[in-house]
């Protein structure tokens, strides 16, 4: 239908298949029929006179057919067929006192019908007076005569009319009979045989060459071919769902470290509506605003209003404000949420991706490939990179890639033409059980990146991270794209404890997972999408 109604003939479409419709509805008397029972219709259709009402074009618009207007009003428009109706007799108004301009000076002759005046003076001001008439009435004949597309008609009575003095080069009247008549038309093309036409043989399977996919759909696929049992799945996108703490034995090494046991975790609910609420929270935040501990309460206030959050209020904006003071670490240094204003933050990106038709055999074991084929072999990724190209995640994408990303930051140091972008996501994830002595040691470095592998949050990224170089690649041609994609940081914000949030040996955040892409990957995705494989 969008079709149907494009460009400046999209009323007249609309109203030739209303027609049809209307027709072929009043001659099945509305009732259900066969294919084969439509085809007799339109050919039925086909035989009937042109002339008859039944297949005659209807009008495409409900202005009326003939409008009748002052000259004046109708300044500025067209119409097909004009007839103008003015001048068509001479006028019988009683005149006053003469006016009329004498060179460029108005002047009005007050001695107009006082007793004998001269003859001359009479019959200049008369004829003065009908040169000034005439300038004008030019000028609005003008007007009359040019609102006219196809046809005009002009009316002229047998009565002295001032019309030819307006227009002196218009015909009186054209002799119809000198007219050559024109010959009937006679259709070259014909018409087609209704036996000719059948029903077309249907296919004995149909391809689908195009669908929409997203990151959450691709998991659903992937855990659906496990065939595990539904208890044992893991979380695979959904915050909160799934999430297994930690054990005391896995994090034995950590907790041995003294400095983490200090560091406390506001007691707090974990469920998807839970993660659902804190991410509209973060949302909201205006991080311009200070103090922020005043602006994410305020936040808190207005959207935390359900049952589940209602009676946590306090510690829910102490975890909040301590996760936007969290400097990310990594690449991105001691930059935080907190230091990012509204204006260089995109919250809730959504996108959506093309990717190549069905034909290409676009797998996302192909990222797997793709990605190992740029890695470094000490890369933090290598492994789950491998991991990506087990023939379980042969899962074919084709047509759109939709998602939606939590925030695109614009760091400190971009420029117009060359911005630096933080691609960024929040994981409210409970990883640790409150009566863990040392719940903090559950988002050390390690178990955050073995989350984001087992959760495959690194495949979400990967995705996200093409669609932004796709961007940049449209808006800015010129720009160096690898380096305006600085990182990504996903923070599981529950282990996000502020500024003093410690770092391992290597200066890697607790409770964040950082990460920075090496040159090309990005266009090596891109072009994956748009239908290049790479070798087995």
């Amino acid at each position: 239908m969008t079709g149907l109604t494009k460009g400046l003939s999209g009323e007249r479409y609309i109203t030739d298949f209303a027609h049809v419709m209307d027709v072929l509805h009043g001659a099945s008397d509305g009732k259900p029929c066969s294919p084969t029972h439509i085809l007799e219709l339109f050919m039925s259709l086909i035989d009937t006179d042109e002339t008859s009402d039944l297949v005659s074009r209807r009008v495409e618009s409900d202005v009326d057919a003939v409008q009748i207007m002052t000259i004046h009003s109708a300044k500025g428009l067209q119409f097909p067929c004009v007839v103008v109706a003015d001048l068509w007799k001479p006028s019988t108004q009683t005149r006053g006192a003469p006016v009329f301009y004498n060179q460029d000076q108005r002047v009005v002759d007050i001695a107009h019908g006082l007793t004998n005046p001269t003859e001359s003076s009479r019959e200049v001001a008369k004829a003065r007076v009908k040169l000034a008439e005439t300038g004008e009435l030019r000028r609005v004949m003008y007007v009359a005569l040019t609102r006219t597309m196809h046809h005009l008609s002009v009316l002229v009575t047998q009565a002295k009319s001032s019309l030819p003095e307006m227009v002196p080069h218009m015909p009186a009247k054209r002799l119809i009979d000198s007219v050559a008549k024109l010959k009937t038309y006679q259709s070259k093309t014909a018409k087609p045989d209704a036996k000719k036409f059948a029903c077309a043989t249907a296919p004995t399977s149909i391809r689908q060459s195009y669908r929409r996919t997203s990151f959450s759909g691709i998991m659903d696929t992937h855990t659906k071919s496990q065939r595990r049992d539904y208890f044992d799945l893991p979380s695979h996108g959904n915050d909160e769902f799934g999430t297994t703490p930690q054990t005391n034995a896995s994090i034995e090494t950590a907790i041995l470290r003294d400095d983490l046991k200090g560091f406390t975790i506001p007691v707090l609910p974990a469920s998807k509506n839970v993660g659902n609420q804190i991410h509209d929270i973060l949302e909201t935040v205006d991080t311009a605003v200070r103090p922020l501990r005043d602006e994410v309460a305020r936040a808190v206030q207005q959207v935390a209003t359900s049952s589940l959050l209602r009676g946590y209020h306090q510690p829910l904006t102490t975890m909040l404000t301590r996760a936007l003071e969290t400097p990310f670490g990594g690449a991105f240094g001691n930059v935080c949420f907190a230091d990012i204003k509204p204006d260089d933050r995109l919250a809730e990106m959504d996108f959506e991706m093309t990717v190549a038709l069905s034909h290409a055999n676009i797998l996302t074991s192909d990222i797997g490939r793709v990605l190992l084929s740029v890695l470094s072999p000490t890369d933090v990724l290598r492994d789950y990179a491998m991991a990506l190209t087990d023939s379980s995640f042969d899962i074919q994408v084709a047509g759109l890639i939709n998602g939606s990303l939590d925030a695109l930051l614009r760091l400190p140091g971009s420029t117009p033409s060359q911005p630096l972008l933080a691609i960024t996501d929040y994981k409210s994830n409970k990883m640790h059980r409150d009566s863990d002595t040392s719940p903090i040691a559950n988002y050390s470095p390690v178990h955050v990146q073995a989350k984001m592998q087992e959760a495959h949050y690194i495949l979400q990224a990967l995705i996200y991270g093409t669609s932004i170089y796709r961007m940049l690649r449209w808006r800015l041609p010129d720009a160096n794209h690898d380096a305006c994609i600085k990182g990504i940081a996903y923070g599981f914000i529950r282990g996000m404890v502020g500024p003093d949030t410690p770092t391992d040996e290597n200066g890697h955040r607790y409770g964040v997972f950082t990460w920075q892409a090496p040159p090309g990957l990005w266009r090596a995705l891109s072009d994956l999408f748009a239908g290049s494989k790479p070798a087995q």
